[in-house]
């Protein structure tokens, strides 16, 4: 379920950057569009480093009782 929420949301993001970057680019100019792009890509870098636990190594239990599953 998860994925199918992250997946549509992905695909309504690429729907709204694909219908407004031409205006992005009349009000931003190129240099600014693609500061800003990468202004999102390092806040979701760092929301990831910080908010994402990592799973590498661990087992299924141990992954389950991080998350919380009863």
């Amino acid at each position: 379920m998860t994925s199918s929420i992250a997946t549509a949301f992905c695909w309504g993001l690429a729907f709204v950057v694909t219908k407004f970057f031409t205006q992005m680019l009349d009000g931003l100019t190129p240099a600014g569009c693609y500061w800003m792009f990468s202004g999102w890509c390092f806040f979701g870098f760092v929301f990831c480093l910080v908010l994402v636990p990592e799973t590498k190594g661990k087992s299924l239990d141990e992954i389950q009782k991080l998350f919380g599953a009863k």
